[in-house]
């Protein structure tokens, strides 16, 4: 996803002839989108973790 992501982005900085402000802007894109990806599965984690403390406390 962040390969196609990164790709995507360079082709089109490539069409709007490296334009400096539009690269700037793809990273903050990116880097939010890394965010995303870190932040989003921690957070079911945590969302999830008083299910599996119960699930655990029924198995033992």
């Amino acid at each position: 996803m962040c390969l196609f992501l990164f790709i995507y982005i360079i082709t089109e900085v490539k069409q709007k002839n490296n334009s400096a402000e539009l690269l700037y802007t793809h990273y903050i894109l990116l880097f939010n989108y890394h965010q995303l990806f870190f932040i989003f599965p921690s957070l079911v984690v945590a969302s999830m973790q008083p299910f599996f403390l119960a699930l655990f406390a029924l198995v033992v």
